[in-house]
C-alpha cells in the first residue's frame, strides 16, 4: 500500500485554498481508482493573508476587497472567475452583502484542536463552507465554537476552553513565521518535495500524485 504525504499551507480567507482542495480531491479520487490501496496523509498549516490580531474586530467583507482590488471590472471578473473555477469542481461561492472578514487567527488556532481530534480537514472544509458557502463569521471564538458541533468527533465545550486558553497559539504563530516566505496560498508538497502553488486544475494535482505512485 502506497501511502502519499500532502502537505497544504492556506487561510480560511484564502477562496483558492477552498477551490484548490476541491480540485486535489478529485485527483485524489482518480488515483486511488488507477491505484487501489493508495492513501493520501493531508496535513494542513497555517498561513496568514491579513496579518491582523485574534481581537480585530471584524468588518465589512465588500469593503475590504474593495480597499484591496479596487472597485472596478477588475473586481467583478475576478470574483465571476472564481465562481466559474469553483463550479468546475464543485465548490459553491455564495454571495451576501452583510459577509464580513477578520483575523483568522482564532480559525488556525481551533484548526490545531481539530488536529489533536484527529479531524483536522474535516474543520478546515467546515471552515471553508461556512465562510465561502454560506458567508458566515468564522472569526470570534463563539462562532467557531458552534461550527465544532457540526463536525463529528469535535466537543465545542472543549475548544471553547482551548481557544480561550490559547493553547494553539504558539503553534500557529511558528507556522505562520515559517510559511511567510512562500508569497501567498494555497501552496502544496507533495510526496517528498513536489511542489505545486496557487489555483491548480485536478490534471496538474494527478500528474504530480502519478510521480508518488
Amino acid at each position: 500500500m502506497t501511502v502519499i504525504p500532502i502537505n497544504i499551507v492556506s487561510d480560511a480567507v484564502c477562496p483558492w485554498c477552498y477551490v484548490g482542495y476541491a480540485a486535489l480531491q478529485r485527483a485524489m479520487s482518480t488515483i486511488a481508482t488507477r491505484h487501489p490501496g493508495t492513501t493520501f496523509d493531508i496535513k494542513w498549516h497555517a498561513f496568514e493573508l491579513n496579518r491582523w490580531p485574534a481581537d480585530k474586530p471584524v468588518m465589512s467583507k465588500a469593503q475590504a476587497y474593495k480597499e484591496k482590488f479596487g472597485d472596478g471590472p477588475r473586481l467583478k471578473m475576478m470574483q465571476d472567475y472564481l465562481k466559474q473555477r469553483g463550479a468546475q469542481v464543485g465548490v459553491k461561492m455564495g454571495d451576501s452583502a452583510d459577509a464580513v472578514i477578520g483575523s483568522t487567527r482564532y480559525a488556525h488556532e481551533a484548526e490545531v484542536y481539530a488536529t489533536q481530534k484527529g479531524k483536522q480537514t474535516e474543520f478546515m472544509l467546515a471552515l471553508f463552507d461556512e465562510y465561502f458557502t454560506k458567508n458566515k463569521n468564522i472569526f470570534e471564538i463563539e462562532k467557531l465554537v458552534e461550527l465544532a458541533g457540526k463536525v463529528d468527533g469535535l466537543d465545542p465545550s472543549e475548544l471553547r476552553d482551548f481557544l480561550a486558553k490559547r493553547q494553539g497559539a504558539g503553534r500557529v504563530e511558528a507556522e505562520i513565521q515559517k510559511n511567510q516566505f512562500i508569497g501567498g496560498v494555497p501552496h502544496y508538497t507533495i510526496g517528498d518535495g513536489i511542489v505545486l502553488h496557487g489555483s491548480q486544475d485536478p490534471e496538474a494535482f494527478v500528474s504530480a500524485l502519478e510521480e508518488c505512485v
